[in-house]
């Protein structure tokens, strides 16, 4: 059985990759990728909207990247701290 961190830990990164992924696909099927005169002026509003959510969620992400790695770095820390303890 996986313990219960270690899920919430991969449904978060499941939940992160999902997200990308239909933003990244809303946003290539609306062509807002491509180099035209629409995009390059900035006058497709659905464009506009997809890039200003794609930066907003981004920064949200490196939030949880973070908040991530410092769980997982603190795990580590007392898996360190147990072992040490139990050889000294």
């Amino acid at each position: 059985m996986i313990p219960e961190e270690i899920l919430r830990f991969l449904l978060t990164l499941a939940i992160i990759m999902m997200i990308n992924f239909v933003f990244f696909s809303t946003c290539n099927y609306f062509d807002c990728y491509q180099v035209n005169f629409m995009n390059l002026f900035r006058t497709n509003l659905i464009c506009n909207g997809c890039t200003s959510l794609t930066y907003h969620i981004m920064n949200y992400q490196m939030g949880i990247y973070l908040g991530l790695g410092a769980y997982f770095t603190s795990s580590l820390k007392k898996i360190f701290d147990e072992i040490t303890s139990k050889i000294i």
